[in-house]
């Protein structure tokens, strides 16, 4: 089971479909709170266009420390990214569109290990807030950067846990490179 923070839980009716079709029906569900976490789910899935308000940050707050605790994988999509970071300790994200699409995956990092391959790729999506290499979260790492721009487009935490964060749609309509596929795969399993 996939457990499913939205930035705004309004956002559910824009996922619901997607999420769907890429976890499979009855395969996740939505989390509010961290009483609604049994332990026997898998992962914890970050996503989301929104910021959160002060209250929903507290929750969040709540809802990740308890998915650590349980050791679960933890992926940020599009504003989940921003949140791991934040929760880490880094800063906001600034708003400044980027069209750029090459980006470049380190080799060595776990995104690297899930997709199957390091290096060169090019992603069809503009994305309209950005994250600074000074802005990350000291004990968190850069798993992927954006060629022309130098913004950070994955990151990832360092050591053993089990904690990503990517800017892409994963779950929109924009194709992804080959083996970004594997990145569903990796939360649902």
């Amino acid at each position: 089971m996939v457990l499913v923070f939205f930035t705004d839980p309004n956002e559910k009716i824009d996922y619901n479909e997607s999420l769907n079709i890429n976890l499979g029906v009855g395969k996740w569900k939505s989390v509010n709170n961290q009483s609604t976490i049994l332990g026997s789910e898998n992962s914890l899935l970050v996503i989301g266009k929104s910021d959160l308000s002060q209250e929903r940050k507290m929750t969040f707050q709540e809802v990740f420390n308890k998915a650590r605790k349980l050791k679960l994988k933890i992926i940020g999509v599009d504003h989940g990214m921003f949140l791991i970071n934040e929760i880490f300790g880094g800063e906001k994200y600034f708003n400044k569109v980027c069209t750029s699409n090459e980006i470049f995956i380190g080799l060595g990092t776990k995104l690297a290990s899930i997709i199957g391959g390091s290096g060169n790729v090019k992603v069809s999506s503009s994305r309209l807030n950005n994250l600074k290499i000074n802005s990350k979260a000291d004990n968190l790492m850069i798993s992927a950067m954006n060629h022309e721009k130098g913004f950070i487009e994955a990151i990832e935490v360092k050591g053993e846990e089990e904690i990503l964060g990517i800017l892409w749609p994963l779950f929109g309509e924009n194709k992804l490179p080959k083996g970004f596929e594997n990145i569903v795969k990796y939360i649902v399993d």
